[in-house]
């Protein structure tokens, strides 16, 4: 009987240190998901959804779902930012997406921001800010363009990181 000297050769792959949430230098992610009911919604009503630190960077991952709110004169929905205590001027009803059509439920979603430049960018930009007023920021929706008689919900799924 004759020996047999076998040599076996691997190559172990894992994620690198900064690709990896909270190791490394690499972003570390975050989701905030925040639903409101709304019941019947006036034209250029206003709902607060989620508060965040200015710095906060909103990424392409996030996500605005809504109800049926179909209505005769379809009503539309305008994601914005606005200061908390007046840490900034007026607020930007359209600084992340305007226009979406709310006249139909949206089951797949909607992107939470209208471009993917701004994807990364943190809030004080999006909201046209030349720097940095410090504090924290809200994001909130506007039925715009008509009211609506239904009840339907509103889900946002932001997903951010803080540097």
């Amino acid at each position: 009987m004759t020996d047999v000297t076998y040599t076996t050769k691997a190559t172990v792959r894992r994620a690198a240190a900064d690709a990896v949430p909270g190791k490394g230098d690499g972003p570390n992610l975050k989701i905030v998901t925040a639903t409101k009911s709304l019941a019947s919604p006036a034209q250029n009503s206003t709902h607060k959804f989620i508060r965040l630190d200015s710095t906060a960077r909103l990424h392409a991952l996030s996500r605005i779902y809504w109800g049926d709110f179909s209505s005769a004169a379809s009503p539309t929905l305008s994601v914005g930012i606005a200061s908390v205590n007046n840490n900034f001027g007026a607020a930007a009803p359209t600084a992340l997406n305007s226009g979406l059509d709310a006249s139909a439920a949206s089951a797949a979603g909607s992107s939470l921001l209208a471009a993917p430049a701004n994807s990364g960018k943190m809030l004080w930009e999006l909201a046209g800010l030349s720097s940095d007023p410090g504090g924290q920021m809200d994001i909130y929706v506007t039925i715009a363009a008509a009211a609506t008689n239904l009840t339907a919900d509103i889900t946002i799924d932001a997903v951010f990181s803080c540097d």
